[in-house]
């Protein structure tokens, strides 16, 4: 399998650094890419992981809080 997995680090203008759960929601909410809004973007992810069975505490229950 190929893949491209993105990862800022602080030396990008929207890392965020460590932060609550809420915190990360409320910086998705207001935030878009080039593919789009940044809260499809967690909501698709936590519905792709699921279909596929997989567990990721923190994106499901980020995707709850969205």
């Amino acid at each position: 399998v190929r893949a491209i997995t993105y990862v800022p680090g602080p030396g990008n203008p929207n890392y965020l650094g460590p932060a609550s759960l809420a915190a990360i929601a409320d910086q998705v909410r207001r935030s878009y890419g080039p593919s789009g809004p940044n809260v499809e973007y967690a909501l698709r992810l936590a519905e792709a992981l699921r279909a596929f069975e997989l567990e990721d505490a923190h994106v499901f229950e980020l995707a709850d809080l969205l």
